[in-house]
């Protein structure tokens, strides 16, 4: 875990807010520690800071955020990432290439900065 931690992984604003105790637990920990390792391929590729938008999501916060009961979020698999044309570029290069695992990478409207 070179850039990111368990802990930026599970940070919300919205459960500081709502008080909600967002804390990756134990035996979801391996998940969050593949995922981080893949975050860190990118980041090492991409050479500038990465901000996590949205990592894991306990029961309460998904529901509080309004989000899938089936998201990968619930299981320390899923991050979003503050996204701009040239991260996106990257990833999908990366993905193609077989440099990074993922089962899927949805791309939404980049931000322009």
């Amino acid at each position: 875990m070179n850039y990111f931690s368990i802990k930026e992984l599970s940070q919300s604003d919205t459960a500081e807010r709502l008080g909600i105790d967002n804390t990756i637990p134990a035996n979801l920990e391996p998940n969050a520690k593949r995922l981080i390792a893949e975050l860190d391929k990118i980041r090492g590729a991409y050479k500038r800071p990465i901000t996590i938008n949205c990592g894991y999501r306990c029961k309460k916060l998904n529901i509080a955020v309004d989000g899938s009961s089936t998201s990968d979020h619930l299981l320390a698999r899923a991050a979003d990432l503050k996204n701009t044309p040239e991260l996106q570029e990257l990833i999908l290069k990366m993905a193609s290439l077989g440099k990074i695992d993922f089962d899927q990478i949805i791309i939404e409207k980049p931000d322009k900065n």
